[in-house]
């Protein structure tokens, strides 16, 4: 097998398996590792196989910071599932820890938030992530289902636990920051028929 296609083909599926001899056997041989996006990693379980693939991957070409696929980037999809080992090796081989969807600006720690994930929360702010990134102001997404221009804290004000409010505050949101309509996090939290302690820390 020496066609370029064939072989990047054989890399994406070893990818996908689990196979790291494969993997490597594929890259060996001439495939392209830049051809491995986020629609291929990083798999739906935290598994030794995967992990050790991607650390190749990423050492021989794969894009830790590819943005070019709308449904995601590795940061939010990771972010989405929790996996924190995942996480800490991407920013070992240079993610960037504030990188966002391109077509709605949502973050990792958008995404840690939306889904009241308070470790993965912690994960991203210890490591510098900007509280206060907003989205776009006015962009589609799978989850929540449109954006506009919202920091973090509003999608905690909106429903996360009162531990994530708390957190972002303490790493220094701003509650007076407003979307692209002009509300608040508080205004998002009335809205969604929030707790009293939780409208006390947004005021």
């Amino acid at each position: 097998m020496t066609d370029k296609a064939d072989l990047n083909k054989l890399l994406i599926d070893s990818v996908e398996h689990g196979d790291p001899v494969t993997v490597s056997r594929a890259v060996e041989m001439g495939a392209d590792p830049s051809c491995i996006t986020p629609a291929h990693i990083p798999p739906q379980r935290e598994t030794e196989e995967h992990f050790e693939i991607m650390r190749y991957l990423f050492s021989v070409g794969t894009d830790v910071n590819f943005a070019g696929l709308d449904e995601g980037i590795l940061m939010t999809f990771s972010a989405y599932r929790g996996q924190l080992r995942y996480l800490r090796l991407y920013l070992e081989v240079g993610a960037d820890i504030n990188l966002a969807q391109p077509m709605n600006g949502v973050t990792g720690l958008h995404v840690a938030v939306q889904h009241n994930l308070p470790d993965v929360v912690r994960f991203f702010l210890e490591n510098d992530a900007i509280v206060d990134q907003a989205c776009h102001d006015d962009a589609p997404t799978t989850d929540p289902g449109h954006v506009f221009g919202e920091t973090a804290l509003h999608f905690a004000a909106a429903g996360a636990d009162r531990e994530i409010v708390e957190m972002l505050l303490a790493f220094g949101a701003d509650r007076a920051s407003k979307s692209s309509r002009g509300e608040t996090p508080l205004d998002y939290a009335v809205r969604n028929s929030r707790s009293p302690d939780v409208l006390r820390l947004l005021k």
